[in-house]
């Protein structure tokens, strides 16, 4: 099941001190009510009760899916430094009792969190996908610095629109209201996962996303 507490925390427009609803972690599977509420954010929203305005206040949470068996971890910078050294994500597990052949991700940002669920739900591997979308990034990048273009890419997120065989890249940057989008056909995914599959080794790492530290091709 998932586990919930309330914390005590000063509104960040008023300072007045609120309850605040936090999971540190989410069973979708038995509680599938709040599979949405990640998705859009409530888990994640704080209200405080005297000046009812609103705030998006991340904290670690893990999502469990037990039918398709994953969890994914989010911290924040500073926990995803303690994550290394003490694994926490295995203390959760062990909590569950959970076996090993679950797919075990840990995220540093929302936007990664949402991601991996689209990744994950889909079956798809998410390590082809960050390659995919490091490959995407890059020519992005590469085009826009062409044409003039520097702003910062802010952050993306992997998409599943509408549940057909393919997926989408959003990209948003700075001062750009609207993102830049790129699909990611089967043909495409198969593509790259005929290339890349028999290379990557499965070293347990869990820290799986764009920046590609995790990726060692043949080291075993």
């Amino acid at each position: 099941m998932s586990k919930e507490r309330i914390v005590k925390i000063p509104c960040p427009f008023c300072g007045k001190e609120s309850d605040f609803l936090v999971y540190d972690s989410v069973n979708v599977t038995l509680d599938p009510e709040l599979k949405q509420k990640v998705i859009d954010l409530d888990i994640f929203e704080f209200t405080c009760e005297h000046c009812h305005n609103t705030k998006f206040l991340p904290y670690p949470c893990l999502y469990h899916d037990m039918e398709r068996n994953y969890m994914v971890y989010l911290c924040n910078e500073e926990g995803i430094k303690e994550w290394k050294e003490l694994d926490p994500l295995e203390q959760l597990m062990s909590s569950y009792s959970v076996q090993m052949e679950y797919i075990k991700r840990g995220v540093t940002n929302y936007f990664d969190l949402i991601s991996k669920i689209n990744i994950l739900d889909k079956g798809w591997d998410d390590k082809i996908v960050e390659l995919i979308k490091y490959d995407c990034i890059s020519s992005v990048m590469r085009e826009r610095i062409r044409n003039g273009k520097l702003d910062d890419l802010m952050y993306s997120v992997v998409e599943d629109i509408d549940n057909e065989e393919k997926m989408y890249i959003s990209l948003y940057f700075e001062n750009q209201e609207d993102a830049e989008c790129y699909v990611i056909d089967a043909e495409c995914y198969n593509s790259f996962k005929q290339l890349y599959q028999d290379m990557l080794c499965d070293d347990g790492e869990i820290l799986i996303d764009d920046k590609l530290e995790w990726y060692c091709p043949n080291c075993g």
